[in-house]
Formats: C-alpha cells, sequence, structure tokens
C-alpha cells in the first residue's frame, strides 16, 4: 500500500509522525530528526527541496513517539503545484553518525493548489 501526503500548497499546519523505536531505545536517544521532501528518484543525500530539522527546531517531539513538523509558506518555492515528489522521516540516534528511516514507509508529497491564496 503506497502512502501519500497531498498538502494544500503553502499550508502552515504542521504534520504528524509516529516515531518506530529501535529496541531498547527510547525518546531520549534521539539525537535529531529531519523531514525532507525531494524529486523522485535522486539521490538520497542530494536536492532536498524541503529539509526540516529537530536541531534547528523545525520539528518537535511529543513526550511519547510522535514528530511535528512545522511549515511555512516559504517552504513550497521549489515545490511545483501537482507534481509527485518523494518525502521521508529519517532519526539520528545518540552515538550514530548517520540518520536512520524511521517511517513505515518513504510517502508520494503533492500539493495542490490553495484557491484562497493563489488567486
Amino acid at each position: 500500500m503506497k502512502h501519500k501526503i497531498i498538502r494544500v500548497h503553502r499550508d502552515e499546519s504542521p504534520l504528524y509522525f509516529t516515531i518506530r523505536f529501535p529496541k531498547l531505545k527510547i525518546i531520549t536517544d534521539i539525537d535529531d530528526v529531519v523531514f525532507l521532501v525531494k524529486e523522485l528518484d535522486v539521490d538520497p543525500l542530494d536536492d532536498n527541496l524541503i529539509e526540516k530539522y529537530l536541531s534547528n527546531t523545525e520539528i518537535t517531539l511529543t513526550d511519547k513517539d510522535v514528530a511535528i513538523v512545522s511549515f511555512t509558506t516559504a517552504d513550497y518555492d521549489n515545490i511545483e503545484i501537482d507534481k509527485l515528489y518523494r518525502a521521508a522521516l529519517f532519526c539520528k540516534w545518540q552515538g550514530n553518525n548517520d540518520f536512520d528511516e524511521n517511517v513505515e514507509y518513504l510517502f508520494d508529497f503533492q500539493t495542490k493548489q490553495n484557491f484562497h491564496n493563489d488567486n
């Protein structure tokens, strides 16, 4: 089953993700979290169109297992309406140098026209 995030273009409401904890890990073991949106079929480390970090206060964590990704209208500057992108959430655990994929799936990401604000 494919999962898709559809946002109204320039929507500032947050996105919520449930964090899957590896064995013996808890929320205090998280060093950083990153949310990325990029073109389909590009190298995973390059060309992020949207890039949000916990360490930059663009993502917050609840005291349980939820990552809340904040958005501003400027985040959509490089996103085309109705075009399909790839999105994912990654966690960096204390003691690790790399971010690990942390949601069950990669997501399709797409925006639709905001007729109230874009016309």
